[in-house]
């Protein structure tokens, strides 16, 4: 199993039809797994979800729902998980997912503090999405962490022996000099909005930037994504 170096994150904002161009593009531009979508949508129906998986095909997707139900509702369109994002954490809702879905699916959490990290991790996430690292347009309040948040999550990974089996992912204004920044900071890959979802009929060279810093050698082994079941 692998970690995604680079995950498009929808947002209502954009069409799901220009999703579907940029992630086939991104997805063609790099070998399987190293690339995966975050179906973001909160007003969204399991049923709408699991159509929209199975629409992305032969990309790995990563459900993120109105809740945790909702988001396994739609893992049944052939997601590799789910992301559990906001109060999931306190709610133990990381832990509910890996019951229900099993020891071999992806399990992300959104994580803004050490604490986060070392509870997802606690709670059976295999990764942790760290945000936002840079300024975000239209996150004004949410001030950015920089990559020395990614520093500390690897840190906390590491006191508690999870670090051999929860990757680091970097959010939130990740551009292409960001996310070299972001590798030698210790992630294994970066979530990004707009820096695929603007860039439309460039999304393979796009994506193929954006995973460069994340060749072998320069982080450690990606193992999270499991291998592609029989549709």
């Amino acid at each position: 199993m692998i970690t995604p170096r680079v995950w498009l994150v929808t947002s209502r904002d954009v069409p799901f039809e220009h999703v579907l161009r940029v992630a086939r593009s991104a997805g063609a531009s790099l070998p399987r797994g190293d690339f995966a979508v975050q179906l973001r949508d909160k007003r969204a129906t399991g049923e709408e979800l699991a159509a929209a998986v199975e629409a992305l095909g032969d990309v790995p997707v990563v459900v993120n729902g109105a809740d945790l139900a909702t988001s396994i509702d739609g893992v049944r369109g052939g997601a590799a998980g789910v992301h559990v994002s906001g109060s999931g954490l306190v709610r133990g809702d990381v832990r509910r997912a890996r019951a229900a879905l099993g020891p071999d699916a992806l399990v992300s959490a959104a994580a803004h503090a050490d604490d986060d990290v070392a509870r997802a991790a606690g709670e059976g996430a295999n990764v942790v999405l760290v945000s936002p690292i840079f300024a975000t347009p239209g996150a004004e309040k949410a001030a950015p962490c920089g990559t020395d948040a990614l520093r500390a999550a690897c840190r906390v990974l590491e006191a508690s022996g999870a670090r051999e089996r929860v990757a680091v992912v970097a959010l939130g204004g990740i551009t292409v000099e960001g996310a070299a920044a972001c590798a030698a900071a210790g992630a294994e890959g970066v979530a990004v909005v707009r820096a695929l979802a603007a860039s439309g009929a460039a999304a393979a060279a796009a994506v193929r930037a954006l995973a460069a810093p994340f060749e072998e050698g320069l982080v450690m082994a990606r193992r999270v994504l499991p291998e592609p079941s029989p549709r």
